[in-house]
This record gives C-alpha cells, sequence and structure tokens, in this order.
C-alpha cells in the first residue's frame, strides 16, 4: 500500500503459492501502482499456467530495470511491456506466448539501455524472416537466444549488434550439416572479424556428446566469450554429428587458438589440429591412448608434419588405457620432443602407471605431473617430477 518494494523475486514449484503472491501485488484503484520496482525475476516451475497479465497492465514499472521471466507464466498482451517501461538493462523471458519481433523492437527502442538480453524457447520470435526492419542494440553487452535453429538466425540477422559484444550464447535445436555451414558459419566468422578482440590470442572449449556438439571461445583474460550449443536431432547418423562438431570448430578463428581444451570422446580430427599451428596448452578428456596417438595418419595429407608444433603443455584427463599399454603415449612423446622441442605433460585421473613407464615419459619431457588411481582401493596418488631449477 505504501509502493515502497524495490525487487520482487520468487521461485517456485507451486502454481497456486506464486498466483496468490502475484494477485496480492497486482494494484487495485485504492493501492499502489508499483512505481518503486526495479528488479522482477520470476520463475514458475510447477505444470499449471500463471496469467500475469493484470500485474503488468495496472502496474506503472517506471524504475524498472530488471525483468526476469521462466517457466509456465503466460502473458496475454505485450502491450504493458511494449509501452511504459523504459530503463530495462536485463530482459530474460523464456515463457508464453512468443514474441514478435516487432513487439522486440518496441522494447528495444524504448529501453536504449539495454545490456543483457535472454530469450528462450516459448519467447523467441518466429517471425523474424523476411521482415525489412531491424532491432537496433547499441548497447548490448550479452545476448543469449535458445529456441529452433531455424527461428534463431531468423531472427539473429534482424538484430543490430554493438562491434563488441561481451558474451554471445547460441543454442539452436536440430540443425542439419547444412544448417551449419550454410547460415552459422558466415556469421560467426563475420561476427568474429568484427570484433577486433578476436584478432588476439583465443582459447577454445569444444564438447561433444551423442545428442549435443559445443563450442566455447574466449580471449586470454576475456572477455568476450562466445558459447554456441547444437541439440543433435535423435536420428543423425554418426558421420554428420562428427561432421557438425567439426564444422563448429571450424568456424572460429583458428590461427588464434593457444589453448584448446576438448571434452570429445574420441581424438581430435588432424585437419582440426593442422589448421591450428599456435596451441600451446592442449586438454584432452576421456580419450583413448591407441595406436597413432595426435600423430598425422602415414597415408593422409599430413604424414610429413608435427600436428601440434607450438605445443608447450598436454594434459590428459582421464585417459582410456584400451589395452593397458602406456606405450602409445611413449611414442607420441618422443615424436613431439623430437628436434629440441619442450612441453610439459600433466596426467589425471589416470590408470595405473608402472614406475618404469614413469621414468621413461620424465626422461622425454620437460616437466611431468601425474595424479593416478591406486591399484587396490586409496584415494590416489600424486607425483610431480619438478624442473631442474626446483
Amino acid at each position: 500500500m505504501q509502493d515502497t518494494i524495490r525487487q520482487v523475486h520468487l521461485r517456485s514449484n507451486d502454481s497456486g503459492t506464486l498466483a496468490s503472491i502475484i494477485l496480492s501485488l497486482t494494484p487495485d484503484n485504492k493501492g499502489s501502482w508499483n512505481q518503486n520496482i526495479e528488479s522482477i525475476v520470476w520463475q514458475a516451475l510447477g505444470d499449471q499456467t500463471i496469467d500475469v497479465s493484470e500485474f503488468f497492465t495496472r502496474s506503472r514499472l517506471l524504475k524498472l530495470h530488471i525483468l526476469d521471466l521462466a517457466g509456465t507464466f503466460q502473458i496475454s498482451s505485450w502491450d504493458s511491456l511494449t509501452s511504459g517501461i523504459t530503463l530495462l538493462t536485463t530482459l530474460s523471458l523464456g515463457i508464453s506466448p512468443t514474441l514478435t519481433t516487432s513487439q522486440l523492437f518496441q522494447i528495444a527502442t524504448s529501453n536504449p539501455s539495454l545490456r543483457e538480453l535472454t530469450l528462450s524457447d516459448m519467447a523467441l520470435p518466429n517471425d523474424a524472416e523476411g521482415l525489412v526492419f531491424q532491432v537496433p542494440l547499441p548497447n548490448l553487452e550479452l545476448l543469449s537466444l535458445s529456441g529452433d535453429f531455424c527461428h534463431l538466425f531468423g531472427l539473429l540477422y534482424q538484430l543490430v549488434l554493438p562491434e563488441r559484444l561481451d558474451n554471445i550464447r547460441l543454442v539452436g535445436l536440430d540443425p542439419t550439416v547444412e544448417d551449419i555451414s550454410q547460415t552459422l558459419a558466415p556469421y560467426m566468422q563475420e561476427y568474429f572479424q568484427r570484433d577486433p578482440r578476436f584478432q588476439g590470442r583465443l582459447g577454445i572449449s569444444p564438447v561433444s556428446g551423442p545428442a549435443a556438439a559445443r563450442i566455447w571461445v574466449d580471449v586470454a583474460g576475456g572477455p568476450p566469450f562466445v558459447e554456441v550449443l547444437v541439440i543433435l536431432a535423435s536420428g543423425l547418423p554418426p558421420a554428420s554429428k562428427s561432421q557438425i562438431l567439426s564444422d563448429l570448430i571450424a568456424l572460429t578463428p583458428q590461427r588464434q587458438i593457444v589453448s584448446f581444451n576438448a571434452c570429445l570422446g574420441m581424438r581430435p580430427p588432424e585437419g582440426v589440429l593442422s589448421a591450428m599451428p599456435n596451441i600451446e596448452r592442449l586438454t584432452l578428456s576421456g580419450v583413448g591412448l591407441t595406436e597413432g596417438f595426435l600423430q598425422p595418419n602415414p597415408d593422409g595429407p599430413y604424414t610429413s608434419t608435427k600436428l601440434l608444433p607450438s605445443l608447450q603443455s598436454l594434459h590428459l584427463m582421464g585417459a582410456d588405457l584400451a589395452d593397458g599399454d602406456w606405450g602409445h603415449l611413449i611414442t607420441y612423446l618422443a615424436h613431439q620432443t623430437s628436434g629440441g622441442q619442450l612441453i610439459s605433460l600433466e596426467v589425471s585421473n589416470s590408470p595405473h602407471m608402472p614406475p618404469e613407464v614413469v621414468n621413461r615419459i620424465n626422461g622425454l619431457v620437460e616437466r611431468f605431473t601425474c595424479c593416478q588411481k591406486l591399484k587396490a582401493g586409496g584415494r590416489g596418488l600424486y607425483l610431480t617430477t619438478p624442473g631442474e631449477d626446483e
């Protein structure tokens, strides 16, 4: 009644309780107008729809900076959000019905200080393709879009983004190989070229699983950060999944990559590594140590080259010894350090490593650190071979 509330943050799977609280905050002819509310963060985790149209229609949210709605909330009309609210810095919507591009345009033009925009699933506009106007976002710092791949890029091409964007996150559903190469790749390559910060030293973290592929690209000491996640169709052939991951990696400024941190369950394709000659630190999770580990195929196009000429540090996490043999790793280290190249090796969460293997590896690398499982029980054994100056 005294109109003193500044923040309303609600999260529950009890739809009845949420609806009751919001109703009690909805202005009537005798009450307040919610003019001092600065932050609204609501998450409805239940199954029942909660219509909050009256709250926004009756409130005068003249000081609102943060609006974050997710879950089973519903707004029957967006008119209350496309007029009267002018100070938004953060807008995050994951509710129904779908926002139109025209409504998003009105929100953006009414709130020129908008710095963070998140639209996911139900709230992602699906009518952007073919529109002649664009949505200006001159002060945006974070953009996160999640939904159908075609709708996502239909909207993305309508957004006028600043030259520098600190964080962009794209989650696309069910793309084809052609979607990646013909739609995502040219857009992201232009994006990386537009921001001069991506012309320096970069790190990349690709992740591959049975249902998704993801890359994360960051500037050393960041921001900016870029995350692209694609949710793969269940019937997609394995070869297509592998091609999508390779295409995701290939759309980055590959010669700027100095750190490669991968959780792939397989070796990085030699074509990928050959395109990144400046990798200094390589981290691999769950990769099998088999014949030809990290070496070019003798019958392939890179047979006479060293795949990682700038490598300084190799970290193997949860290495898979399919045949129980550490010899493939030793063979690789001998190959990589030939010609005087100095590298450090870290092996963590690994199977038991016999002392003779430790000694051979120690003779090949500049520094060796190992965290291995004990043969019977135990919590782990840490071995560190210091450099000569320690």
